[in-house]
């Protein structure tokens, strides 16, 4: 109703009948010398002349009463006004929050001359407002009716907070979460242990989750994938007052973060450890570094036979003594048992095979979730890209620290691999000569020889006897040749990458490190790339306003927000968890009667 309209009410109902009455007087004087004049000009025969006269009259008229005026259009008992505050509401699947009342919203209800709050049970602070805090308890029972989709721990008595307050002066605030008594949101609430965990697995459902994700990260993740918030709160400000007729909406989320239990992460340690055992048992002293490097060795003495292969070798088998005992697990241990990336916004667990991703800091470093824009979208290609680049960086630079830890506790040792086989005429057993090979340098230097980088000492030895003396010195000769130097150099290393060092496959010890790894790096930027697919987190969510997702319903008239809305995101699943929303609102001015 304009100003103009409502000051014309309140003059009829003031001074309206006073000034009515005295009009009536006036019209009723007015009438009765008109009809005397009209009775003279009757009565008056022959031409009409002017003339003068005495008569005379002066005719003043006056307006009394009260006139109803106004100083503000901000007086109490003015205004019809509502606020609302809800910590919480979901629906999942066929479960809704509005069927369990522990958890539900205080909506505060001025009539303009009364107050009043449902629940009934809610206390009022002050003049004209009124809390109902959550319980943790009340929150904790919503679980089995949201198909166990969220879980709620310790909530303090800071987070946990409904408020409404609706005046008739048309001043209404409606807040929840990180709101005081007072209806003042609390922005710098540290402390605080988690509100919630929102299992998304459950939210989504497995067979979604594998759609929406693809098969390899869905079953990855079959040991939690889970969303975190930390504290949240909201409040909705109105003042309806006619002479201003404001509004403002505020949200806090303190923290929300992404955790993934990954199978292939927790692997590349396992897999770490159990090769740096299989590296540590292959230095044994009959251990697979001596019996492959034989076996590659007796290839070379056939192949490289002089005198048509009269002398073959038998028997041939190999030991491997080292200067210093070698300490592989102990080398790898403190590695696989960290997390790589503490302190930061993208942790690797090894220990446990958890990624968490700190997605309130990869969105701002300074302000988080908060400041930003009506229904913004977290889970955004921007900050997961940032994940995915941290997870890119992270297990390869753990790669490499493993390989030279290990690298490091083979080299630390001299190592003396001698080779014995016997040569017999036409193996047939009946001329035996001895002979002995012998390999000195640390086991990276062995490996290293392949290449022919590295010298490496080969001893050749055998002893000939008088039948014999032609066909051993022809042996000897050919072994301590170039070419036989480097093809028994080549031996060896051949050996030490089957059993040591090489990561062409998971077959090979180090190979399975770098296969574990490359594993865990693909699924879970795989995971990340995908994660939107699967799931939404929107922030400062009002209903109102274009891109909002479903959340709770305003009424017509009510404006209101949310500090944060998880939900599922494959079509044809209704499933949405909102926490800290607050509204204010119908309001309605109360004309005078």
């Amino acid at each position: 109703m304009s100003r103009r309209r409502i000051l014309r009410a309140e003059l009829r109902a003031t001074g309206g009948a006073a000034i009515e009455a005295r009009t009536a007087r006036h019209r009723a004087t007015g009438i009765g010398l008109l009809l005397v004049l009209v009775a003279a000009l009757v009565l008056h025969t022959g031409p009409l002349r002017p003339q003068l006269t005495d008569a005379a009259w002066t005719d003043r008229e006056y307006a009394s009463g009260a006139l109803g005026t106004r100083t503000t259009w901000c007086d109490t008992g003015l205004y019809r006004t509502v606020a609302r505050g809800q910590l919480f509401a979901a629906t999942v699947g066929t479960g809704s929050t509005s069927t369990v009342p522990v958890v539900a919203p205080v909506r505060v209800t001025q009539t303009g001359s009364s107050v009043s709050a449902t629940p009934v049970t809610a206390t009022s602070p002050t003049t004209n407002a009124y809390v109902y805090p959550v319980a943790a308890s009340a929150l904790q029972s919503t679980s089995s009716t949201l198909e166990s989709a969220v879980a709620f721990g310790s909530v303090t008595s800071a987070q946990n907070n409904q408020y409404g307050n609706a005046a008739s002066n048309g001043q209404v605030v409606g807040g929840s979460g990180a709101v005081s008594n007072t209806g003042v949101l609390n922005t710098a609430l540290t402390g605080a242990p988690d509100l919630a965990t929102v299992d998304v697995r459950a939210l989504v459902t497995p067979t979604l989750l594998a759609t929406a994700l693809g098969a390899t990260p869905a079953a990855d993740v079959t040991g939690g994938l889970r969303l975190i918030p930390g504290t949240v709160g909201s409040t909705t400000t109105r003042d309806s007052c006619i002479e201003r007729n404001t509004s403002s909406r505020a949200y806090t989320v303190s923290g929300l973060r992404l955790e993934a239990e990954s199978a292939s992460l927790r692997a590349a340690a396992t897999q770490t450890t159990s090769a740096a055992t299989t590296i540590q048992n292959a230095t044994a002293s009959t251990g697979a570094i001596a019996t492959q490097s034989a076996a590659n060795v007796n290839t070379v003495l056939t192949n490289r036979q002089a005198l048509l292969n009269l002398l073959t070798p038998s028997g041939t088998s190999g030991t491997l003594s080292l200067s210093v005992p070698v300490n592989v697990p102990g080398a790898v241990s403190s590695l696989t048992g960290q997390t790589l990336g503490a302190g930061t916004p993208v942790q690797l667990n090894l220990a446990t095979g958890r990624m968490t991703v700190d997605l309130a800091a990869l969105t701002s470093a300074s302000t988080g979730v908060n400041g930003l824009a009506p229904n913004t979208e977290v889970l955004t290609a921007t900050v997961l890209n940032t994940a995915r680049t941290s997870v890119g960086t992270l297990l390869p630079a753990y790669q490499t620290s493993v390989l030279n830890a290990i690298s490091t506790a083979l080299n630390t040792s001299v190592a003396t691999l001698r080779i014995t086989s016997t040569l017999s005429l036409l193996n047939l057993g009946l001329v035996q000569e001895p002979l002995a090979l012998t390999y000195t340098g640390t086991l990276n230097q062995l490996n290293a020889a392949q290449g022919g980088t590295v010298a490496v000492s080969v001893g050749v030895s055998n002893s000939c006897g008088l039948a014999t003396t032609g066909s051993c010195t022809t042996v000897r000769n050919d072994l301590n040749s170039a070419s036989g130097q480097t093809d028994l150099r080549t031996a060896v290393a051949n050996a030490l990458t089957t059993t040591v060092y090489g990561t062409a496959t998971a077959a090979q010890p180090q190979g399975q490190i770098t296969t574990a790894v490359t594993t865990a790096q693909t699924t879970l930027q795989a995971l990340l790339a995908a994660l939107p697919n699967a799931v939404s987190a929107q922030v400062n969510v009002q209903a109102d306003v274009a891109g909002a997702r479903p959340v709770v319903p305003l009424d017509t008239g009510e404006i209101g927000v949310t500090a944060l809305r998880i939900g599922s995101a494959p079509a044809g699943r209704t499933a949405w968890l909102a926490f800290g929303g607050s509204a204010a609102g119908p309001n309605a001015y109360l004309p005078a009667p």
